[in-house]
């Protein structure tokens, strides 16, 4: 069974599948729009990275029978990751 795999990493990981425009989270990050988690998240069978670790808590409202892992770190080590 294939999985569904939402990340908007360049790194492949599964298949992207987003229900929604970017126009949509440029809305969302500029405009302060309220995501809908539900129309984005609702054929993924899991979700890594971006854009849904800034809405967790959003996906558990959405999704209250989901698992979520949360890792949390210091911003300077994960910004150093994340530009390498």
């Amino acid at each position: 069974m294939e999985k569904r795999v939402l990340n908007q990493s360049p790194k492949p990981c599964g298949t992207l599948d987003l229900q929604c425009s970017p126009r949509h989270w440029v809305d969302v990050f500029q405009n302060g729009t309220k995501p809908d988690v539900r129309r984005v998240y609702q054929n993924a069978d899991a979700c890594v990275d971006k854009p849904g670790n800034f809405f967790f808590e959003e996906i558990l409202e959405a999704f209250p029978n989901c698992k979520v892992i949360l890792s949390v770190r210091k911003e300077d080590s994960w910004i150093e990751s994340y530009v390498r």
